[in-house]
């Protein structure tokens, strides 16, 4: 086999990709492979250490650095050693490309336009959908535009990995992937917004507000509410209510104050009042409980960006921000807050690194 001329140097930078399309410290992975007289095949792979590539999963070559004489040489070598490899991640397909500045195996884009394709498909799909919606299916058409929403970040994930790893030619596919992602993503979102008015619009239609009530009239309150499961019942109480905003402790919900009051300690029962909604249905007063805890904080958390401290004495969040439907339930919570005059409390700034719009653009 042709040998590398003496001297020369050959810099190949690896990076390692995780599941999560986090990739991993350049310098963590650093071969330099000098020539005297030339390689064996069984020297290249010592150098690249293969077994290691392997079990590294997916792979890139950054940068490669050599002379015309180490190109051609090395790119019957590498040949040799296909056999080798095997199926390990496209390595040897990345590095003959590289070195030779021809080929196209590398450039073969069918995983992320078939990806793509699906998705965008999918968005258009749902982005019709908004329109013609009730406000009896505005939950569930909305859950759909998350869904869309989530495989878009994906697609964009893995796109902005191939236009950073590729070479100009390579990349066009991603780079043309990036540009109909920032047009469909704030179609969504924005999609998303207009889904949950729809659900704030059904609160506003249901009747009047419930006014300011607290634990001395929470009898009557019950009582001209009604009883009974799965009804518009439920209110959502502070303590203490603002201002000043730094007064208020803890927030929560009930279909049955009367007997909620007598649950709490004293000083908090004094100063309990109801915010005037209308009256909520459970999933509804609970978006609301968690949009105000998102935005005042528990008394342990540190708001993200850092800059505030939670202050309530809630144990915990009202929706875990794990859940798939949080952004949309903390956005209805937010949309409800905003049509009555709460406005400045549907703003959250404790979310548990959940990434959810705002309700404003």
């Amino acid at each position: 086999m042709g040998g590398l001329p003496p001297g020369t140097t050959i810099q190949i930078l690896v990076r390692a990709i995780d599941a999560a399309h986090n990739i991993g410290d350049p310098e963590d992975v650093l071969y330099r492979l000098r020539s005297t007289v030339g390689y064996t095949a069984r020297q290249i792979e010592r150098g690249f250490e293969l077994d290691e590539l392997r079990r590294s999963g997916e792979v890139s070559l950054e940068r490669l650095a050599g002379g015309a004489a180490a190109t051609s040489a090395l790119r019957s070598t590498l040949k040799r050693l296909v056999r080798f490899v095997g199926p390990a991640g496209g390595i040897l397909t990345f590095i003959e490309t590289f070195l030779t500045g021809k080929g196209d195996l590398h450039c073969e884009q069918g995983p992320i336009m078939r990806e793509g394709k699906k998705v965008f498909a999918t968005a258009g799909r749902v982005l019709k959908s908004v329109g013609p919606t009730s406000r009896s299916r505005y939950a569930a058409v909305a859950e759909d535009v998350v869904n869309a929403r989530t495989a878009l970040a994906s697609l964009e994930a893995r796109a902005l990995r191939d236009s950073y790893l590729l070479d100009e030619d390579c990349s066009a596919p991603a780079n043309t992937a990036l540009g109909v992602i920032a047009r469909t993503a704030p179609a969504l979102d924005n999609a998303l917004r207009h889904l949950v008015s729809l659900g704030a619009s059904a609160v506003v239609a249901r009747g009047p507000a419930v006014g300011q009530h607290n634990c001395e009239d929470a009898r009557d309150l019950v009582r001209g509410l009604g009883p009974g499961k799965k009804r518009p019942n439920y209110v959502v109480y502070w303590s203490a209510p603002p201002p000043p905003d730094a007064a208020v402790l803890y927030v929560g919900i009930s279909r049955a104050l009367d007997r909620r009051c007598s649950s709490h300690p004293v000083g908090r029962r004094r100063s309990l009042q109801t915010l005037s909604l209308p009256p909520l249905y459970h999933a509804e007063a609970t978006s609301v409980e968690e949009a105000l805890i998102s935005h005042f904080g528990l008394g342990f958390e540190q708001s993200v960006p850092p800059g505030r401290l939670g202050q309530l004495q809630n144990r915990i969040h009202a929706i875990s921000s794990l859940r798939p439907s949080y952004c949309i339930r903390l956005l209805v919570g937010q949309a409800i807050l905003a049509r009555f005059d709460y406005g400045r409390y549907a703003v959250a700034y404790f979310m548990r690194n959940a990434r959810c719009i705002t309700l404003r653009p």
